[in-house]
């Protein structure tokens, strides 16, 4: 069975070995809008951490978040099952191991891994990332109404960029750090200080270099003396330099002149080239060459003789010519039965597929040609893209399927639920029939007033008879109305008085008695009031009776339960009517499913007709649309099959070609050493090959007699190259001395001796002038001056003269260092100076410092106006959507402030309010609006599931029902709801709810 495709990441099962108090603990089943409840302690924070614990890993033991390890020593962690979209089925099991537990992960399809495999399915999703958007609390929404309007504004707008609060966090940590450094007008932050002990140490340091004027005079003469000294010792160096030079050359001018009268006889033979030892070399190689040229005259006599006799005999050169064609084709006699046997096997072959390619025409039904069929594309994108398209018919016939079930199942509810409507409706009374039941019930309650009422008058009025019969004996008959009034008029007349005399004591004894004189009086009135009382009551208890005999008597008991019942069957009813209410809001949604599969299935239908019309397919025929696949593999194999015969049709005409060509190269060799032409192949192969034999013979002692002529050659040749050789270098020889006969060639012997002799002179006075320390530039210089005795001596008179000068001024130099070194040491500038340096320097690096914090916020401010620029209006332009459901329709906009974080909210009377200036409801209701949004907008590709946990309790019963319809409207993703509210389950279906009570937890 095909398992139906998963569009959201779905949490099915969850399975807890130990955690926390849970312990062995299943839930399953869980659907798209699961609510978990129980009270306080039942385990539902418990189950929320171990959703995240499974997903994300335990929490480390370093940490303050709770691990929940049992205390009981069961076994640490659980498995979750779940679908993920377009992956199937996994279960994640983390159980106790490394700091964060060890987890596997098994899919459906049998691929197993850990960490990396989760790590992949939740698209590298972090646990900070997916608490702060998909999974939040009460605490979240609580923490609003204890923040100041920016706060809060900018609070929730940190909620629509991340989820979180880091953006107000991180706004505020770098806002702090740039205060604690600097402010424009502060006095107590670091910069704020350093910039003033700068500008008052470079006061006090220009003060201090006016009284230095003297100490920079001292610094001036001794810059002079010191130029001066460097001087005298510069000119000191360079006069005993040149009393050293003449007098190296007093010792060496000797050898300069005598190497000077050698150079110039050396002149005369300047231009005279002779080889070294010419002389005996010349007479040594006339002697070698003479028993040479008696060999060489030998040699050339043998050689004439022995090319006469090669003359005489010689082998036919045509035959010998074609041994390499004959040797051929005797080599592929073997090649030619061969090729005769690999024809016919071709040609089977050739036979064979082309029958193949018959039957998987016929099975695809097309007739196309061996171009067609080869110009088919069957690349792997092609076949990727029959392959995806054959997977979505396949998958939207199956959904059509499922869609069908669905109907089915949701008619025959929708029938059901008709049915037990009118089977109430026929149960209940008529409105007839309840207003005979409501008469007789008002009857019951009248007559029980009455029977009350008689009972109580009967006791009072006994009670009163009793007492009247006493106060009758006591009364006397007088008239005392009259001086009341007189009295009551005179306390009045008093208290008028004392108002207009401004007396007040008397005022107020006129009031105390004007209000006894009233209260008497009333007391009085009623006793007389009682007396007349009397006759009505006995005048109502006559009534009462009378009534009371008019009332018909009815059965209390049954018309209670009658009632009961009635009440019963329409609470019923109503709770019915809802329900089929839903039922049909389900069934139009199928409906509206059956719609978008139609549109779907044509669709893909058209794709497949496509892939057919490219692939040559029949497009009529609907097997072909269903088995696309099977027909894209035969295709396959038939373009094969194709590529195949094309292969053995060229492969038999290249073997046909080479055995024909073959027989042609045999026959071309037979005519041409007019051989038989009846005889067979092999036959003429063997004649040729004998009658090269043969000629092979003949042209082997042929070859034997050219050898030994070419050895007398090549010695005679020998001797010639030895005899050339000589007289080559005899004529180099006298080449090299430029003589033109032998008696030249002696005569420029000895003078190419006197020459040498010079020169071995030269070199020795040469090493002599090497040795001393002056050029040779230097030494011609000095030969041609005169009497060097007298500048010798003015050199050391010069040198004696600057040797006692110096010291003289090096003392003068230190006594001037010493006086400013006692100004150095009053310590004043030098102090200033150093202490501004090091502020300064502190005061840069404080500057950069400071520099960084506030490069940091000017880039944070510059994310938050692109994210409103490019993806907050989305995520606003949703969560308006969402609270205008929530507040219905009380509250319609919201934009974001253009020049900090926060935003206005604007209700449907187009009044605009800051978001502090709301109720705390409607904050949570902001809240709540743009925290949803972002799930939906921001990341709408990442489709986890919402986790809640009675984020709402603050909402009143309308706002309640509001958030639920929100949160059903919610379709692309699951959404877990844990709450400890009893009120709040009348909002969900009994499927929809799990009992945190029981203590082996499923789900019915």
């Amino acid at each position: 069975m095909k398992v139906k495709e998963v569009l959201i990441l779905k949490i099915i099962e969850i399975q807890i070995y130990g955690y926390g108090k849970l312990v062995d603990k299943t839930y399953s089943q869980i659907g798209d809008f699961q609510v978990f409840y129980g009270e306080n302690e039942a385990g539902k924070s418990t189950i929320m951490a171990f959703i995240h614990a499974i997903f994300f890993g335990f929490p480390p033991k370093q940490q303050n978040e709770s691990r929940y390890e049992p205390k009981e020593g069961s076994k640490y962690g659980g498995k979750l099952t779940v679908l993920f979209p377009g992956r199937g089925k996994a279960v994640i099991e983390r159980v106790k191991g490394k700091s964060a537990g060890n987890v596997s992960v098994r899919m459906e399809d049998g691929t197993a891994g850990s960490e990396a495999l989760l790590k992949e399915l939740l698209h590298d999703m972090d646990k900070k990332m997916f608490q702060s958007i998909f999974s939040f609390n009460v605490h979240g929404l609580q923490n609003i109404h204890q923040m100041n309007g920016e706060d809060l504004g900018r609070l929730l707008f940190s909620a629509g960029a991340l989820g979180t609060d880091q953006l107000l966090l991180a706004e505020q940590t770098l806002q702090k750090e740039l205060e604690s450094r600097f402010k424009p007008n502060g006095k107590k932050p670091a910069l704020n200080q350093k910039i003033s002990e700068v500008k008052e140490l470079y006061k006090k340091l220009q003060m201090a270099e006016q009284k230095n004027e003297e100490y920079w005079h001292f610094i001036k003469e001794i810059e002079k003396l010191e130029e001066q000294i460097k001087r005298m010792q510069k000119d000191l160096a360079e006069s005993k330099e040149n009393v050293h030079t003449l007098t190296s050359w007093q010792q060496i001018e000797p050898v300069f002149k005598e190497n000077k009268l050698l150079e110039k006889e050396w002149y005369m033979y300047k231009d005279l080239v002779f080889p070294i030892d010419g002389l005996a070399r010349y007479e040594r190689l006339l002697e070698g060459q003479r028993p040479l040229l008696a060999k060489q005259s030998a040699l050339k006599k043998q050689i004439t003789q022995l090319s006469e006799e090669i003359r005489a005999s010689q082998a036919n050169k045509e035959i010998l010519s074609a041994e390499k064609e004959i040797t051929s084709i005797s080599e592929q006699l073997p090649l030619m039965q061969k090729l005769r046997e690999e024809e016919k096997t071709l040609s089977l072959k050739c036979a064979n597929i082309e029958s193949d390619i018959q039957d998987l025409n016929e099975r695809l039904n097309i007739t196309l040609s061996d171009d067609e069929i080869a110009s088919i594309d069957t690349s792997i994108h092609k076949k990727k893209q029959v392959s995806e398209a054959e997977d979505e018919y396949k998958r939207l016939v199956a959904k059509k399927t499922d869609l069908d079930e669905q109907f089915n199942e949701s008619t025959r509810e929708l029938d059901l639920l008709e049915k037990k409507v009118n089977e109430l409706k026929a149960l209940l009374l008529s409105p007839k029939e309840e207003n005979e039941l409501q008469k007789k019930q008002d009857e019951i309650e009248e007559r029980n007033k009455l029977q009350q009422e008689l009972d109580e008058m009967r006791k009072k009025q006994k009670a009163e008879n009793s007492g009247r019969t006493g106060k009758r004996q006591q009364r006397k008959p007088k008239n005392d109305t009259m001086p009341a009034i007189l009295l009551a008029c005179l306390f009045l007349v008093l208290c008028v008085w004392s108002l207009l005399q401004q007396e007040w004591l008397i005022g107020i004894i006129g009031a105390a008695g004007l209000l006894f004189v009233i209260y008497h009086f009333i007391l009085k009135s009623k006793a007389k009031m009682d007396e007349g009382d009397t006759a009505g009551l006995e005048q109502r208890l006559i009534d009462i009776e009378k009534r009371l005999e008019q009332l018909p008597e009815h059965d209390i008991n049954n018309m209670a339960v009658l009632k009961a019942q009635n009440d019963e069957r329409k609470q019923k009813l109503k709770e019915l009517e809802i329900y089929l209410q839903q039922e049909i809001l389900s069934n139009e949604k199928i409906i509206s499913g059956f719609e978008r599969w139609e549109v779907a299935f044509q669709q893909c239908k058209k794709k497949l007709q496509e892939h057919c019309a490219h692939l040559h397919l029949p497009l009529h025929n609907e097997e072909t649309l269903e088995q696309l696949g099977e027909a894209y593999r035969l295709l396959e194999q038939l373009k094969t099959a194709v590529k195949g015969k094309r292969h053995i049709v060229q492969e038999h005409a290249q073997t046909s070609e080479s055995l024909k060509m073959l027989q042609e190269k045999i026959d071309k060799l037979a005519e041409r050493f007019n051989l038989h032409h009846e005889l067979s192949y092999a036959e003429k192969v063997y004649e040729l090959r004998k009658m090269l034999k043969d000629e092979i013979a003949k042209k082997g002692e042929e070859e034997e007699a050219a050898r030994e002529l070419k050895k007398l050659e090549e010695e005679e040749h020998t001797y010639l190259l030895e005899i050339s050789q000589y007289q080559e270098e005899l004529s180099e020889l006298m080449k090299q001395g430029n003589a033109a006969d032998q008696e030249h060639f002696r005569e420029l012997a000895k003078q190419a001796e006197r020459k040498e002799q010079i020169e071995a002179r030269k070199n020795a006075l040469q090493m002599q002038l090497q040795m001393t320390t002056l050029s040779a530039e230097e030494m011609e210089y000095l030969a041609g001056k005169k009497k060097e005795e007298q500048t010798l001596e003015d050199l050391k008179g010069l040198v004696d003269s600057l040797e006692n000068s110096i010291p003289d001024c090096q003392k003068k130099l230190a006594e001037l260092k010493y006086e400013a070194k006692l100004i150095e040491e009053g310590g004043t500038h030098a102090d200033l100076l150093h202490r501004y340096k090091l502020i300064k320097a502190e005061l840069d690096r404080d500057a950069k410092e400071w520099a960084k914090y506030a490069a940091a916020q000017h880039i944070l401010k510059k994310t938050i106006a692109a994210f409103k620029d490019e993806r907050l209006p989305k995520i606003i332009a949703k969560a308006e959507e969402h609270l205008s459901i929530l507040t219905d329709g009380e509250y319609v906009r919201i934009w974001p402030k253009q020049e900090e974080s926060g935003f206005y909210i604007q209700n449907k009377r187009k009044t605009s309010f800051e978001v502090y200036e709301l109720s705390q409801a409607a904050k949570e209701q902001v809240y709540v609006a743009l925290r949803l949004a972002l799930a939906e907008t921001a990341y709408e590709k990442e489709n986890y599931p919402l986790i809640i946990d009675d984020s709402f309790v603050n909402f009143d019963h309308n706002r309640t029902e509001r958030m639920m319809k929100l949160l059903r409207s919610l379709t692309n993703r699951q959404i877990l709801f844990f709450t400890c509210h009893q009120h709040l389950l009348s909002q969900f279906y009994d499927k929809e709810i799990i009992e945190l009570t029981a203590p082996l937890l499923t789900k019915s």
